[in-house]
Parts: structure tokens; sequence; C-alpha cells
């Protein structure tokens, strides 16, 4: 009987990391002429803090958006409560979800293997 429980056990164990994963990235090029502060809310899932609050100079990049998802879709996979805020020069642009998924479909994917999509972001009209 001990024998018999290990193994359903283990073939339990072995189908639920067996699933395939995948994983999203989105990075923000800064672009603007000046740095720009930034805060992105549930942003990833990867048990770290899913706030992120740090000042990007121009020319340099940020991961905005690190999820990964058991299934392919990628609007079922960002959060609802997602959200960037970038600011600068007295002005905040906020992009939420669906600002995020049309910002996504606009820009070229780069897929990284079969496991990771992965976007940069660097539309000079996201300067504030």
């Amino acid at each position: 009987m001990t024998k018999f429980l290990s193994l359903v056990l283990l073939s339990v164990m072995t189908g639920c990391t067996a699933q395939p994963q995948t994983g999203f990235v989105a990075n923000w090029h800064n672009t603007c002429g000046h740095p720009i502060e930034i805060t992105a809310r549930d942003f990833s899932n990867s048990g770290e803090s899913s706030t992120l609050s740090t000042v990007v100079a121009p020319g340099e990049s940020i991961q905005v958006l690190s999820i990964v998802s058991f299934g392919t879709n990628l609007h079922n996979s960002i959060p609802r409560s997602y959200s960037l805020d970038l600011k600068a020069n007295g002005r905040t642009l906020h992009i939420g979800k669906v600002d995020l998924l049309g910002a996504l479909q606009k820009s070229k994917e780069t897929p990284l293997g079969n496991a990771i999509r992965l976007w940069t972001l660097s539309d000079a009209m996201a300067c504030p």
C-alpha cells in the first residue's frame, strides 16, 4: 500500500511540474531626452515584490512586465490590477492593462526559445 501511494504521489507531482510554462517579458526603453520615474504595480508574479519604483535615464531600459504562466494567452496572464506610471516634468502618463496590451500588439515580439516571449516598448510618444 505504501508503494502504491508513493507511486501515485510521484505521478501527481511529476504531472504538475511537467506542465509547460510561458514567460511574458516586456522592457521599456527610455527614448525620452530626460530621466523618467517609473512605478509598475503587479508587473511580476515571481514571488518577490510586485511593485517597482525607479528612475530610468535616457537610453536605458527597465523590465515592466515579468509574468510566468501555465497558459499561452497573454491577455489572461496579466493581472487586471497591472499599472505602469511614467513621471517627468510634472506630468504622469498612466498605462493600465488594456493600454499595455495595445502597446505590446504594436511592438515587435522577440521569442526567446519556446517558452519566453519578449517585447521592447520604445515609443517616444510615451514621454511625459
